[in-house]
């Protein structure tokens, strides 16, 4: 199945970005103008195209323990911004320490926490845990 990209009018430009995979077949390019489209239609046009979004298991406000392939994080979701959940009061966890005694207890090995948004591809997690405990703040 191919990746599908929408691109406005004016980012024409990444088109080229993306000539090589379009060549391959990795793409589907849809090319719209926003002039065409009353403010109404372009958010239904949006969330058509984005409708797998309202799917994700994800809540505002809610602290999640993530894991991805190459890292582990914590952080509040303030927003979820197209496939990418921004998350404050981040941190980079390097080391759980024992799985359970992190999930359960809040108790973590090696913290390197972060004072920006940060931002976590949804398409990159492998699997999530509600965070019950105060979101660590401390190098540790």
């Amino acid at each position: 199945m191919r990746e599908k990209i929408i691109l406005v009018h004016n980012e024409k430009i990444l088109a080229s970005m993306y000539k090589t995979k379009l060549e391959s077949g990795g793409y589907e390019v849809e090319i719209i103008d926003p002039k065409d489209y009353t403010p109404n239609q372009l958010l239904e046009f949006i969330k058509k195209e984005n409708k797998n979004m309202e799917n994700y298991p994800f809540e505002i406000g809610q602290s999640y323990f993530i894991r991805t392939a190459t890292y582990h994080c914590t952080g509040k979701v303030k927003a979820i911004k197209s496939h990418f959940l921004v998350l404050e009061d981040g941190a980079w966890i390097a080391d759980s320490g024992r799985f359970n005694e992190a999930i359960n207890n809040g108790s973590l090995s090696e913290v390197e926490p972060v004072n920006v948004e940060m931002g976590v591809n949804i398409d990159s997690i492998i699997d999530y845990f509600v965070w019950n405990h105060p979101l660590p703040r401390e190098v540790k």
